[in-house]
């Protein structure tokens, strides 16, 4: 049982479709914008701009890189044996496929 109602119900549900209108709106746009497509991004693996990739797999390798090192500033030991930073650059050593 809902204990709240508004007071003026049809103002009420054209505000809510009027934002919801809006927000769909907004979503296409930033689909439009970007070049959204879905065909190719659910392909395996596959990428449109290969360069965007290492450009962020190479930002990640930077962080982990450094990632022991804050935290062995902070008195943390990182106590896995799997070298992330090293697969890390074994990839990007490997290359993207075009």
């Amino acid at each position: 049982m809902l204990a709240w109602r508004p007071t003026r119900p049809a103002e009420y549900i054209r505000t809510r479709l009027a934002q919801q209108a809006t927000a769909d709106h907004v979503v296409t746009m930033a689909v439009i914008t970007e070049g959204w497509d879905e065909q190719g991004a659910t392909g395996a693996l596959g990428v449109s701009r290969p360069e965007l990739v290492l450009d962020v797999m190479e930002g990640l390798a930077a962080g982990m890189a450094s990632y022991p090192a804050q935290q062995a500033e902070q008195g943390l030991d990182d106590l896995t044996d799997v070298n992330a930073a090293a697969d890390m650059a074994a990839f990007l050593a490997a290359g993207v496929p075009a």
